[in-house]
Order: C-alpha cells, then sequence, then structure tokens
C-alpha cells in the first residue's frame, strides 16, 4: 500500500511539474519556430553610397580582403587554363577587382543567368498586383491551351512550380546536348510557338515533387505576365533597370518570334550591370530609399525550396531561379555565367566566361576557395603595397592573355 500511495504521489507531483513547465516549454519552442523561420540570408539595406551612375573603386584591404589571396585566383586561373572573360569583385559596395578581356561596357550573353532576371521581374509584379499569387495555377492564364491538351497535371501547375523547376513536364534539357536536336530547348526555340510547344509535352511528373532543369518554365512566366496584359519589355524597365541606372542601351533583352521576351537566356549584360543586379539582391531589394523588390521575395527567393539532383555542380538546393550554396546565392548561364551574393561578407562577384560544360562549376570553386577566403576581415585590413603590386600584374597578364 505504501508503494501504491508513494506511485500516486509520484504521479501527481510530476503532473504539477508539467502543469507549472508547460508554458515555458510552449514559449520556448514557438522562439525557437520563429528562430528556424526566420534562418537563411541577412540581408542589409545600408550602403555607404548606392552605384546608380557608376561605381567606386577601393584597394581590397580598405575593404577587409586580403590582395595576396586574391592574386591566387588569377594563377589558378592561368593554371588550368580557364577560359574566363571578365571577373569583378565588389565588397561593401566597392569594387576591389575588376578585370574585362574586351571593354567594360561589353554587353555578354548571360544565357540561363536570365532567369533570375526573370524571377525578380516576377516579384515585382506580384507586389503590384499583377498577379495574385505564385499558387496561382497557370490554368488560370491558358484555360484553352490546358482544355486542348486534356492533361489534368498540367492544371496542377502553380507559378511556385515553374519558378522552382518543378513543374513536372518530360523535359531531358540537361541530359541533352543543347546543339542536338532532340534537345527540348533546341525544339521550344525552332517551334512556332514557344508555349504551344511546352505545353504540347507530357506532365511526367507530379508538379512540386522534383527537382528538373527546364529552361521552357521559365519563359512561361513571362507569358503568364503577357496575359495579364503588361509589356513586360516597358515594365522590366521602367521598375527594375531605370532604378539601378542602367539604361536600355546598356542591356539587350532579345524577343521570341510570338514577340515575347525570352525569360530564359536571352539577357545581354555587362559585368557591371550584372553587379548591380545582385547588389540589389545583396540589399534585400532595397535601393536608394525605394524598396524595388520586396524583401519578402528576396528572402522566399533564396530558401531552399528543391533539392537538386544536377550533379555538375555543388549547390544543393535550389530557389526561385537562384542556386543555394551554404556561403551564398548565386545565377547560372551557360558557359559559365554568373553573378554571386553573399550576403555574410557583403560580396558581390560576376563572372563572364567561355568554359566547356565540364568546367562549369570552376567559378564556384574560385569563389569558395579564393574570395571568400580573402573578405575573413570585417575590418579594413593594413595596406600591403607590395601584394598589390602583384595583383595588379596578375590582372595585366589576365587581360593579356
Amino acid at each position: 500500500m505504501t508503494n501504491i500511495h508513494s506511485n500516486r504521489t509520484l504521479r501527481y507531483y510530476i503532473k504539477v511539474l508539467i502543469a507549472i513547465l508547460m508554458p515555458f516549454l510552449i514559449l520556448y519552442h514557438s522562439d525557437l519556430s520563429a528562430k528556424e523561420k526566420a534562418s537563411g540570408f541577412v540581408f542589409n539595406p545600408k550602403s555607404e553610397y548606392w552605384p546608380t551612375k557608376g561605381w567606386k573603386t577601393s584597394t581590397p584591404e580598405k575593404q577587409g580582403m586580403s590582395s595576396e589571396i586574391l592574386t591566387e585566383i588569377f594563377e589558378d586561373i592561368e593554371n588550368r587554363d580557364l577560359s574566363i572573360d571578365s571577373l569583378m569583385v565588389v565588397r561593401n559596395g566597392y569594387i576591389v577587382v575588376e578585370v574585362n578581356k574586351r571593354y567594360f561596357e561589353t554587353l555578354y550573353p548571360i544565357y540561363s543567368s536570365t532567369k533570375s532576371f526573370t524571377s525578380a521581374i516576377i516579384g515585382i509584379a506580384l507586389s503590384k498586383g499583377h498577379i495574385k499569387s505564385v499558387d496561382q495555377t497557370i490554368s488560370n492564364f491558358y484555360p484553352e491551351l490546358l482544355q486542348k491538351n486534356g492533361d489534368s497535371k498540367i492544371a496542377s501547375i502553380t507559378l511556385k512550380h515553374l519558378l522552382t523547376m518543378s513543374c513536372g513536364f518530360e523535359w531531358p534539357e540537361i541530359q541533352t546536348d543543347y546543339s542536338n536536336i532532340e534537345n527540348p530547348v533546341f525544339q521550344m526555340v525552332m517551334s512556332e510557338n514557344w508555349v504551344n510547344f511546352l505545353f504540347s509535352k507530357p506532365v511526367t511528373q507530379e508538379p512540386g515533387l522534383e527537382w528538373n532543369y527546364n529552361s521552357g518554365c521559365s519563359h512561361l512566366l513571362f507569358a503568364v505576365l503577357y496575359k495579364t496584359g503588361l509589356d513586360v519589355a516597358d515594365f522590366a524597365q521602367k521598375y527594375l533597370f531605370t532604378p539601378l541606372g542602367i539604361s536600355n542601351d546598356q542591356y539587350k533583352w532579345r524577343k521570341n518570334s510570338n514577340g515575347m521576351l525570352n525569360g530564359s537566356h536571352d539577357l545581354y549584360m555587362s559585368p557591371r550591370g550584372m553587379a548591380k543586379f545582385g547588389y540589389l539582391y545583396l540589399k534585400g531589394g532595397h535601393w536608394d530609399g525605394e524598396q524595388i523588390i520586396p524583401k519578402s521575395w528576396i528572402e522566399e527567393s533564396t530558401k531552399n525550396h528543391m533539392k537538386m539532383n544536377w550533379k555538375l555542380f555543388d549547390a544543393d538546393h535550389y530557389g526561385y531561379k537562384w542556386y543555394i550554396q551554404s556561403f551564398g546565392f548565386h545565377s547560372a548561364g551557360y558557359k559559365g555565367q554568373y553573378i554571386f551574393v553573399i550576403p555574410k561578407f557583403e560580396l558581390v562577384v560576376v563572372f563572364t566566361s567561355d568554359l566547356i560544360r565540364q568546367e562549369l562549376g570552376e567559378p564556384i570553386d574560385l569563389v569558395k576557395n579564393y574570395i571568400v577566403p580573402a573578405a575573413d576581415a570585417s575590418k579594413p585590413l593594413p595596406e600591403n603595397q607590395k601584394a598589390i603590386t602583384i595583383l595588379n600584374s596578375k590582372i595585366e597578364r589576365f587581360i593579356g592573355n
């Protein structure tokens, strides 16, 4: 009887203790959940100046970067004979390294880095009420084509699926060389109507379940905007490029045979223009007193939405047309066109290149192995004239090759 009584007493006190602690446990769990939800990149909207009318330059050391480590980038590029045309490193809003084998104003084809610009324009259009939600299905905009196709899976594809390349279409793009007539992008570009071609493809995966590289999804995002009545070219110029100080003669964005901007891969920009776009994301969508892109869209775009299965990259996750790394996020274009944004170190890095397929991930390694380590200091470093002289000689050699 004594044991029974003791057990009952113990259970009673345990219940009382739980009742006392439960509010604190709930608060702790809520706080933990809030921290988990808030995890990700931290965006600082402040800037010493805004490069709307042009970039300012600085020595690496003044911005807390090591010229000695930055020199190793050019040694690595030379040793491996990497065909890189330009490299631009911006820290704290100042150019600390800039090399270009052509002219600073040269417009390079940035290929699929175009997709990150498309994502930004979708975010701006959403903020201005031209579309309601990323959860809207494409059947809201193209009911006639969906009825003609008769595939019920297509009706469930949302704008979010298009943004995260998880739309489910049969689309072996990266499994086939782009010059091969069997490549779906080759076929889409050669077709009379790109949207019709996309809708003619079967949906072999449930939308939202699996990441698969699909340039057609990116183009379809702009097709949706055209369906709302927007002139996407004018919209992009007015609400994205003009605020950044990028005039319409400082970029070129080709349209397809149906008169639509290609949301996938036909944007031409200078590295300095690409860096402005990266800086806009670094600042959380803020630019000189104006919120160009909602901060919430920047945050959502750079979350881990889809697990990637593309072994060519070491990025594990994909956001809204951005590749997510542990150190930051980046766009990526055919032959090595990159815009890296690294909020932790206030860095923007741009590459334009002519790399072969097997070398496509090399700029990622250059950023990880040299640029991020060079930016380890949070305050200005003592000037190192010897290292700067060597760096400048390496830059001159790079330009001359």
